[in-house]
């Protein structure tokens, strides 16, 4: 086709013009896309945050293996664990034990916003120890030294409260700045907004095991890591520990001798009877809580239930537990953990 010099001269405008707006819708395509997924990212990213703390808190991920060193050093390390502190039913701790299953060093959050502290450690100081005011750290934080032994130092920042101590090694103040100012750069709402929070391996906290001893559960802790298992459940009155680990006969055996020659104490006397057969189980009936433990030999195993009183009390009756149920408790859990071989 013979198409004259200004034909194609216009043509070849128009072509180009056309090119010029294909590659044009192109380049903003292609612009547009990576800013399209970049926002989608970002939002994406910032979902997973947000949900991410919102998530239950592991208080055993809150301090790292360089961190405890720095406290206990070179000292064996026999066990880690989530467990409620003794005495008080709002604070999840971590448990790290040695040689005799000593906890050598603990660190955790409570599970309540706002809880106050500082009195507690007054209270402590007047006969343990020094209690020192601790600047720069949180809104408020207090560092306890032990006279004799550990240390024990607390934080707060808003509604969160972090804590870090020894009963066995005497941990320098700015050691004790650090770690807490680690944890509280951990705090999240999940602390708060998971009261109960055991592994799927512990009973459900509904069940007729674990109501029947503490009445309507308020808070749980627990965890399940090697081979050993962990329950803890607190009512408004009373909260019980459920506790079993994989072992050996020997250490089995080890274990009843050394309870067996150990030194009683208050006028409880333990009673011996058997659950399930090739065990012994030794239940103290104490009335400042009772506790029992079974040694099983086939499968080798510890298992152990404890119950006490939950110091969250707004009144000042005396706690009395329900030996019977406690008895009950303590059989139900032994059967069970025997079946599963754990």
């Amino acid at each position: 086709m013979n198409v004259s010099g200004s034909r194609r001269g216009a043509l070849a405008l128009v072509v180009a013009g056309a090119l010029l707006a294909v590659l044009g819708c192109s380049a903003q395509a292609g612009s547009g896309d990576p800013a399209g997924h970049s926002q989608d990212g970002a939002a994406s990213r910032s979902a997973a945050a947000e949900k991410a703390r919102h998530a239950p808190v592991d208080p055993c991920r809150l301090l790292s293996v360089a961190d405890r060193f720095s406290v206990i050093g070179a000292e064996k390390v026999t066990g880690i664990g989530a467990e409620m502190e003794p005495g008080d039913s709002r604070l999840v701790r971590c448990v790290v034990t040695g040689n005799d299953s000593v906890a050598i060093i603990y660190y955790g959050y409570s599970l309540v916003p706002g809880r106050k502290f500082a009195a507690d450690l007054r209270d402590r100081a007047d006969y343990s120890g020094k209690l020192i005011t601790i600047n720069g750290v949180g809104d408020e934080a207090l560092y306890l030294r032990d006279t004799k032994y550990g240390f024990d130092a607390w934080a707060r920042k808003g509604d969160y409260t972090v804590f870090v101590g020894s009963g066995w090694f005497r941990g320098d103040r700015t050691t004790a700045e650090r770690l807490l100012k680690t944890l509280l750069d951990q705090v999240t709402p999940g602390m708060h907004e998971h009261p109960i929070n055991v592994p799927r391996t512990c009973p459900s906290p509904d069940s007729k095991l674990v109501t029947d001893a503490v009445g309507q559960v308020q808070y749980a802790v627990g965890h399940d890591r090697n081979q050993k298992l962990l329950c803890t459940y607190a009512g408004k009155r009373v909260r019980v520990s459920l506790s079993t680990a994989r072992s050996t006969l020997k250490k089995v055996a080890r274990s009843y001798s050394d309870a067996q020659a150990a030194p009683t104490f208050g006028v409880d006397e333990s009673v011996e009877f058997k659950i399930v057969p090739d065990s012994v189980t030794s239940l103290e009936p104490s009335e400042y809580g009772p506790w029992a433990t079974t040694y099983v030999l086939k499968p080798p195993l510890l298992i152990r239930a404890s119950m006490s009183a939950a110091s969250d009390l707004d009144d000042d009756a005396e706690v009395t537990f329900d030996q019977a149920a406690f008895r009950r408790v303590n059989e139900t859990w032994v059967r069970n953990r025997v079946a599963k071989g754990r």
